[in-house]
């Protein structure tokens, strides 16, 4: 016969381990923010967009990073105005983009370099070349973001991996202000910044996998012979 003990034991390990599974949907998963303050960025001034997380956002669980995605949503093009239609005289030059996000604790990934995008063309041929679109930022995407820029003559929507790995900020915490910086080197093709979204997967809370353990060690005595 099975001892009051064992019972014991192995309800309770069958009760925690229920706990923390309802524990692990509340609390690890994950969180977001965005900000969608407009800037005009040009002639090497650099634009900073914060966002923050305050660690009661659900999914946060202890703010341990296990994986970071980031979306841009920008346009550029001949001109200076902030919104379409824009000029289409020249082409503008796609080099001078940059991106760069630093982490709440200093940590800084050069997501987009100068020079990551193909410059316009020295004579001008294909005039009228206007970026307006979004880019996903995600160390699993199938291809770097230059790849099909260099094809294109120009920046492509979709999903791509950064120059720079934000693999960077694995095992970071993400409590704090992040910042996004945006640059563009030279004047009059300014780029027209409009959004952000910082995704970040939060690591499971350590007595989730402490939990699991309970119960496997009581299924582990459930299963023995007993006198």
């Amino acid at each position: 016969m099975i001892s009051i003990r064992a019972v014991t034991m192995i309800a309770a390990g069958w009760v925690c381990c229920l706990l923390c599974v309802q524990q692990h949907a509340a609390h690890a998963g994950v969180i977001t923010a965005t900000n969608a303050q407009f800037a005009n960025v040009d002639g090497g001034i650099l634009a900073k967009r914060p966002v923050t997380f305050l660690g009661s956002e659900p999914g946060f669980a202890l703010g341990a990073i296990a994986d970071v995605n980031i979306t841009i949503e920008f346009a550029k093009a001949d001109g200076t105005n902030p919104n379409p239609p824009y000029p289409t005289t020249f082409d503008p030059f796609f080099n001078e983009i940059n991106f760069e996000l630093i982490s709440p604790n200093g940590t800084s990934v050069m997501l987009i370099p100068v020079n990551t995008f193909p410059g316009a063309p020295a004579t001008n041929a294909f005039n009228g070349l206007v970026y307006d679109g979004t880019i996903t930022l995600d160390d699993e995407a199938a291809q770097t973001v230059n790849i099909q820029a260099m094809l294109a003559g120009m920046p492509n929507s979709g999903a791509f991996r950064p120059v720079n790995p934000l693999s960077a900020f694995d095992g970071l915490n993400a409590l704090g202000t992040w910042q996004l910086w945006i640059g563009d080197e030279v004047g009059d093709d300014t780029l027209r910044f409009r959004s952000y979204t910082l995704t970040i997967t939060t690591v499971p809370e350590p007595t989730s996998w402490a939990c699991w353990g309970l119960a496997m060690g009581a299924l582990v005595l459930l299963r023995q012979p007993h006198r």
